[in-house]
């Protein structure tokens, strides 16, 4: 073989050594792509792990606290008529009304017997944990009307021949206006127990009714 011939078949194998080198290094490039772009999407599929968050203590919301606070004030008050007049007390107790179709309910039904029994005298107490407005002793008149009508038609077995209100907050002046017309006895729930309208401790011993 010539050294000229020679020469060539050495170039042309280079040549196709080179390309095939080629060729191979493409095929594995395009195969390390693949692998890697299906390797990103199974990451992108798996969940993530969560951190953990460390977690607060719940707190009670305002209604929460505002029905605490009332309930806790309903146990005094019955706790301060039972050792102080010797009433026994009813907590939400319902009474039915003539014209609503819902019974209504009654913070505090406090009952005196006398003679074991036959005589009985009902004490309609509502309890607020917040300043008492006119409304809420319009609220108690309306409702307290209701009750007694019912009671006059046998749709009820007892009407209050006595309402008051307890607040641990104090009253508006116009509240106290319209509880005096009633004769509605209005408690003041601080350290201690102070009747603030003109219905009195001794009207409470003596019994003596509301006008509504």
């Amino acid at each position: 073989m010539h050294n000229g011939n020679f020469q060539k078949l050495s170039t042309t194998l280079t040549k196709l050594a080179i390309r095939e080198t080629k060729f191979k290094f493409l095929s594995l490039l395009v195969t390390f792509k693949r692998e890697l772009n299906l390797f990103t999407y199974k990451a992108k599929k798996m969940p993530k792990a969560k951190a953990k968050v460390k977690s607060k203590p719940i707190s009670k919301t305002r209604g929460q606290k505002s029905y605490e606070i009332g309930v806790k004030l309903e146990n005094r008050v019955a706790q301060w008529l039972k050792s102080q007049f010797g009433y026994k007390c009813k907590k939400r107790d319902l009474a039915r009304g003539k014209i609503s179709k819902r019974p209504y309910e009654v913070d505090i039904h406090a009952i005196k017997e006398e003679l074991f029994g036959v005589f009985k005298t009902h004490l309609w107490v509502e309890c607020k944990a917040y300043t008492v407005k006119r409304t809420h002793v319009t609220k108690l008149v309306e409702s307290a009307r209701d009750v007694k009508d019912a009671f006059n038609d046998n749709i009820e077995k007892w009407s209050p021949s006595m309402l008051m209100l307890v607040s641990n907050k104090g009253f508006d002046i116009d509240a106290l206006g319209i509880a005096n017309k009633y004769k509605i006895y209005c408690v003041n729930a601080g350290k201690t127990f102070d009747f603030v309208s003109k219905r009195k401790r001794e009207h409470l011993e003596d019994k003596e009714e509301s006008n509504y």
